[in-house]
């Protein structure tokens, strides 16, 4: 059961929606309203909005305020000169240290292998590519660096050459 809260006319159709009369959204009527706690009633209509709560007027703060003038302008008396441009920055390359690096990296990697005989398919080309980086650098130092990754990759690469070779000799023998 529908009825509008308007005019008041009921409506028995649950497929209405609107008043026929007035046009105003039709409200579900609770034919027995049950109880709540006992002696309380629920309001009489089933889809009630619950009440409004009127809050307090706002407070006012700083009501003698009253807005400021516009900013103040700099305060320097200083007058500001406009040199031009900017010398040019002096752009220095770096030392090129790629030989002595892709060296070191090589002996590296024979030093991880040393078990798999890294020191001969790794060690070998570490020491060749370090004595090239390290020939570069005595030809040229103002276009190379890196002598110190050059040596150490000498080093570690014959290093782990020497102990692949061993390697190799006591797998022999034990076979």
């Amino acid at each position: 059961m529908k009825h509008c809260p308007q005019c008041g006319q009921r409506y028995s159709d649950a497929n209405i929606n609107f008043c026929l009369e007035d046009g105003e959204l039709l409200k579900d009527f609770a034919e027995t309203p049950p109880t709540v706690f006992g002696d309380k009633l629920p309001s009489q209509y089933a889809d009630d909005q619950p009440p409004t709560v009127l809050m307090n007027p706002t407070r006012v703060t700083n009501s003698n305020w009253e807005p400021g003038g516009p900013p103040a302008p700099w305060q320097t008396n200083q007058v500001l000169q406009q040199t031009g441009y900017a010398p040019p920055m002096l752009y220095t390359p770096s030392l090129d240290q790629t030989l002595a690096i892709v060296g070191f990296a090589l002996s590296l990697g024979a030093l991880i292998f040393i078990c798999c005989f890294g020191g001969v398919w790794l060690g070998i080309p570490a020491a060749i590519v370090g004595f090239i980086a390290m020939n570069k650098i005595d030809k040229e130092p103002g276009k190379y660096s890196g002598r110190g990754l050059a040596i150490a990759a000498m080093v570690i690469g014959v290093i782990t050459f020497v102990l692949s070779m061993v390697h190799i000799i006591f797998t022999a023998l034990a076979n």
